[in-house]
């Protein structure tokens, strides 16, 4: 589960656009809308593309993408951010 909250304050931090990280992971700024309000999840691909796009570090693409998944199951956040990099969920 996504941390929306701490996603649109990184968004708004970087000075982004809904319009402009929409294109960033190749959807339409309505899918964009939909996965910011938490009805349609984000792919593995595009929390990538978002999170390179937003040059997000390590810790953020963990504590944004990853933060209910580590709070809820036991495994370890190095596993997670190595399966992150490498695409796997």
């Amino acid at each position: 589960m996504v941390n929306l909250k701490k996603l649109r304050g990184k968004i708004a931090e970087t000075g982004h656009t809904y319009v402009e990280c929409a294109a960033a992971i190749g959807r339409s700024t309505t899918t964009f809308s939909s996965k910011m309000r938490g009805k349609i999840s984000f792919s593995v691909d595009e929390a990538n593309k978002l999170s390179s796009y937003l040059e997000l570090n390590a810790q953020e693409q963990i504590d944004i993408f990853f933060a209910q998944v580590l709070a809820s199951d036991s495994c370890s956040r190095k596993k997670v951010q190595s399966n992150f990099k490498r695409g796997v969920m």
